[in-house]
C-alpha cells in the first residue's frame, strides 16, 4: 500500500510504468545535480561562467552561511528578495563600520522566511550587530513558506522532512520542458532561445565571503549602450499611468504577529536596523496605514518608504527591467537612510 502522505512515494507510483526510463534519468539527475542540492558546494556560481540553471537562492544562503559562519564570524546581515542582492556591502560597510556582512536573502523570500533567518540567528547565537531589511508589499504579505523548487525554504526553518523537500526539485527536474531543455543543453553543451522559458542565460558575478550577487554584465551593456539596451527593453518598460496608485493594506492579523516577532528579536539581539521600502517601477505607494504601523512597531527613525511616485521612479534608467533597480539606486538609498544624502 502507498503512503499518500509521503510526496516521493507518490509521485514515484504515478511514473512506475516508465520505470526504466525513469531509472536512466534518474541517473542522470543524481550524476548531474542540476539544482545543487544533494551534494555539498564551496561554491554555487563559477566565475564568468553562465549560470543556466536557476538555482534556490534560500538554499545557498543557508549553506554557505553554515559552511562560512566559523571563517568569517559575520555580524551585519542583509534580508530581503532578490531586490537586495544589489546592495553592496562594500557600501554599506561604510556606513556600519562593520566589513563583516553577509547577504542572508533568498528570491522571492517572504516575511516568514526573514523572520525564520533571525530566528535562525538567535537560536545559534550567531553575532549580530546591524541588519538592512530591504521590503515591498510582495514580501510583507508573505506570512507562510514558499511552495516550488525555486522558493522553498530550507528545512532548518520549515523542519520539514528531506524526503517532501527533495521531491520538490526532482519533481521540477521531470517537468516535460525543462527536461528537454536539460538533455539537450547536457548533450550539445549550446543555450538555445526557446531554454530561456526555464532557464537563464545571465552571468553573476559573485562574492563569496559575503555570499553576494553582481549584474556587472548588466552594468556593463548599458554602458557600453545605454540606448540600445532600453530599446530592445521596451516592452518591458510598459507606460506607467500618471494617477497615483496605492496598495491595499497587507499588514493583516499575520503578517502584525510575524512584525512583532520580528521587532522582538531586534530589540532582544540590539541590533542596529534600517528598513527600506523598495522603490518599485510599478509606482504603486505603499498603503499609508501599513506604512505608519511600520514606523510605530520599528520607529520612525528606521523606517524609510522609497515607493509610489518619485525621482527614482520615474525613469526607466534606474533599473535593469521592471522588478529590479540598478546597483546605484541601492547604493543611494542605503546613504539616505544613514543620512549621508538627501533623496
Amino acid at each position: 500500500m502507498i503512503n499518500r502522505s509521503s510526496p516521493l512515494k507518490t509521485f514515484i507510483f504515478k511514473i512506475s510504468i516508465f520505470s526504466l526510463p525513469f531509472l536512466l534519468l534518474f541517473l542522470v539527475y543524481i550524476g548531474t545535480d542540476p539544482f545543487k542540492v544533494l551534494y555539498r558546494y564551496q561554491n554555487y556560481y563559477p566565475p564568468r561562467e553562465h549560470q543556466y540553471i536557476i538555482l534556490n537562492r534560500d538554499r545557498i544562503t543557508t549553506e554557505s552561511l553554515i559552511r562560512n559562519y566559523p571563517l568569517y564570524l559575520y555580524d551585519s546581515y542583509i534580508f530581503g528578495n532578490s531586490r537586495s542582492y544589489f546592495y553592496r556591502t562594500n557600501e554599506w560597510s561604510k556606513l556600519i563600520n562593520s566589513n563583516k556582512i553577509f547577504h542572508f536573502n533568498a528570491n522571492d523570500e517572504s516575511l516568514y522566511g526573514v523572520v525564520q533567518k533571525l530566528k535562525y540567528i538567535d537560536d545559534n547565537k550567531l553575532n549580530f550587530s546591524n541588519a538592512l531589511f530591504v521590503f515591498d508589499s510582495g514580501l510583507l504579505k508573505q506570512d507562510a513558506p514558499n511552495t516550488g523548487h525555486l522558493f522553498i525554504k530550507h528545512p532548518v526553518y520549515t523542519h520539514q522532512s528531506w524526503i517532501e523537500y527533495h521531491t520538490e526539485f526532482l519533481k521540477a527536474f521531470f517537468e516535460p520542458r525543462f527536461l528537454i531543455a536539460y538533455l539537450d543543453l547536457l548533450i550539445t553543451g549550446t543555450f538555445k532561445g526557446y531554454m530561456r522559458k526555464v532557464m537563464s542565460d545571465k552571468i553573476y558575478d559573485y562574492n563569496l565571503a559575503h555570499n553576494e550577487l553582481f549584474l556587472n554584465d548588466e552594468e556593463l551593456k548599458i554602458e557600453k549602450d545605454s540606448i540600445g539596451y532600453y530599446q530592445k527593453k521596451k516592452k518591458v518598460f510598459y507606460t506607467r499611468t500618471p494617477v497615483k496608485q496605492y496598495d491595499a493594506s497587507i499588514l493583516k492579523m499575520e503578517q502584525q504577529l510575524l512584525l512583532k516577532e520580528l521587532s522582538f528579536l531586534l530589540s532582544k539581539n540590539r541590533v542596529n536596523f534600517k528598513i527600506i521600502i523598495s522603490p518599485l517601477y510599478d509606482q504603486k505607494k505603499m498603503n499609508a496605514a501599513d506604512f505608519k504601523y511600520l514606523q510605530k512597531l520599528f520607529g520612525a527613525e528606521n523606517v524609510f518608504d522609497f515607493s509610489g511616485q518619485n525621482a527614482i521612479t520615474a525613469s526607466p534608467g534606474n533599473y535593469y527591467e521592471d522588478s529590479h533597480y540598478r546597483t546605484f539606486v541601492a547604493t543611494q538609498l542605503m546613504q539616505s537612510v544613514y543620512g549621508k544624502v538627501r533623496l
